[in-house]
């Protein structure tokens, strides 16, 4: 083919298929143009070849150099309309999210809405709540999760008072540990009006029946204040009274059976955690105690003193004890002596103007700190005398605060909202009745008002300081009367009376220790 070329011989043919055998593009141009039939852009000579020839390299390196700019070009081209696609894709997106985020906090701003209605004006809020959308409920529900976990009172009010309506998870958790245990906003519900009171009361029978013991208890106390007479929850509460085994839990099936007009008597038979004590008279519940419990109250709770409720610096161990679950009653001191027990009864029908008086519902009051142990004294050797091993005693004033807080660290045994306080107080009864008010989670009652109640220890202004070593020194009493304040009335607070005096609105209460004794 090249002698063809270079001589000019172009009436022999070449055969086809030539190009197969080369695989440079450019070598295969200038064959092509030596092969041509037409004069026209042939290579007329050998010297224009083997310029060409001698080109090759310089060629190669430009068309590659052209395609690569081709090639870079179309991919800018691609990269353009990819943007293009992905900037009108984004545009699309944004607007949906906009619209989204626009909805969300327009269903969010209504959720909210209905949830503030829940203070002041629950009607309402529950009317509005129970026809509500599935999205306005679901707001509604991660709403109140964050306002029952709140550090803010205010907020945790609407998230108890709503919770179980819109988020009954978050509420029974937050019950079981959290944040409405700790400061006892559930108390709240007792504020339902008639038109929700149905449905909280089937979801507070199903708790009290299937929930923990906390669960239990304040299902419990919240159906003693809602239910009012009907007989089915009284039937729940009565059975629940006798069946139960947490003490908290049963006194407060117990008072919500009382309330309903259903009286339960305690029975030592259904819980090893309840005594009924056939030589005192007196119910007394098993506390576990505390290996390094704390009493007094941090530098900012309201009410405080300045000095005399600082914790002491090093923490009290809490023996397991049995404590009596109401103040010591007329009927269970006349046994000790009858003929004081009888001028109190006396004095109180008259001072109210009454016919009778039940001494075994009436907590007794006037009893001089000295009295008081001695009833102790009597009982633990009558006790002995008929076979029982039991030691009967006033608590020490850092067991008083023990029982008194129920497990909870607040200036109550429920929390520290001073406006709870009525629903564990007995509030309005001038003859100091027992077991009335709320019992507190370890199913004491009338831990705080009442009356103030003896202790065994000695008063000393700091529990820093050395005990005092005089016997005549003034005895610590604590809890308040019905009289006092609220502030009167909290766990920390300290109180003291001269040993000999009997006076107006103190009592006390009796702890038992199963033991031998001494």
């Amino acid at each position: 083919m090249l002698y063809q070329v270079a001589v000019g011989d172009l009436t022999r043919p070449i055969g086809h298929g030539w190009e197969t055998g080369v695989d440079d593009p450019l070598l295969c141009e200038d064959i092509q143009a030596c092969i041509l039939l037409s004069p026209e852009g042939r290579i007329s000579s050998a010297d224009e070849l083997a310029r060409r020839l001698r080109s090759l390299t310089a060629r190669r390196a430009q068309r590659e150099l052209a395609q690569a700019r081709a090639a870079r070009d179309a991919r800018r081209r691609r990269l353009v309309r990819a943007a293009i696609v992905v900037l009108a894709a984004l545009t699309v997106v944004s607007s949906m999210l906009l619209a989204w985020s626009e909805r969300s906090r327009s269903l969010h701003h209504r959720a909210a809405n209905i949830l503030t209605q829940w203070v002041h004006d629950p009607d309402v809020a529950i009317a509005q709540a129970g026809s509500a959308s599935e999205s306005i409920r679901s707001h509604l529900a991660r709403i109140a999760e964050g306002l029952i976990t709140s550090p803010a009172f205010t907020e945790r009010i609407v998230g108890a008072r709503s919770g179980p309506w819109v988020n009954p998870e978050a509420f029974w958790r937050s019950i079981d540990g959290g944040a409405l245990w700790d400061h006892g906003e559930w108390l709240e519900l007792c504020h339902t009006p008639d038109t929700g009171r149905e449905f909280l009361l089937t979801m507070l029978g199903a708790t009290a029946v299937e929930g923990t013991n906390r669960q239990k208890y304040v299902a419990f106390c919240l159906l003693g204040q809602l239910a009012g007479s009907d007989g089915d929850w009284a039937d729940l509460c009565a059975r629940a009274g006798r069946l139960e085994s947490d003490p908290g839990v049963v006194s407060a099936a117990r008072w919500a059976a009382a309330r309903m007009g259903r009286d339960v008597p305690y029975d030592s038979g259904t819980s090893d955690a309840v005594h009924v004590d056939l030589v005192s008279g007196m119910t007394f519940v098993r506390l576990g105690g505390d290996e390094a419990f704390r009493p007094g109250s941090p530098p900012d709770e309201d009410g405080r003193f300045a000095d005399n409720e600082d914790p002491p610096r090093e923490a009290i161990r809490i023996e397991p004890l049995w404590a009596g679950v109401t103040e010591v009653t007329l009927a269970q001191y006349g046994a000790f002596d009858a003929a004081f027990v009888q001028r109190q009864i006396d004095q109180m029908k008259q001072a109210n103007d009454i016919v009778a008086v039940d001494p075994s519902r009436i907590a007794v009051e006037r009893v001089s700190p000295a009295n008081a142990a001695r009833f102790c004294e009597w009982l633990t050797s009558k006790a002995a005398s008929a076979g029982s091993p039991h030691v009967y005693r006033l608590p020490s004033e850092p067991e008083w605060e023990y029982i008194c807080r129920g497990g909870n660290a607040g200036a109550f045994c429920y929390g520290g909202q001073e406006s709870h306080l009525r629903y564990f107080s007995a509030e309005g009864s001038p003859l100091y009745a027992v077991a009335t008010a709320m019992p507190n989670a370890y199913g004491v009652f009338d831990m705080h008002g009442n009356l103030w109640e003896i202790c065994s220890s000695r008063y000393r202004q700091s529990y820093n300081d050395p005990p005092p070593a005089d016997d005549r020194a003034d005895v610590v009493m604590r809890g308040g009367a019905l009289y006092s304040k609220p502030r009167a009335c909290r766990c920390a607070l300290r109180n003291f009376v001269p040993v000999q005096v009997e006076a107006t609105y103190i009592g006390f209460r009796v702890v038992m220790e199963k033991g031998p004794v001494p």
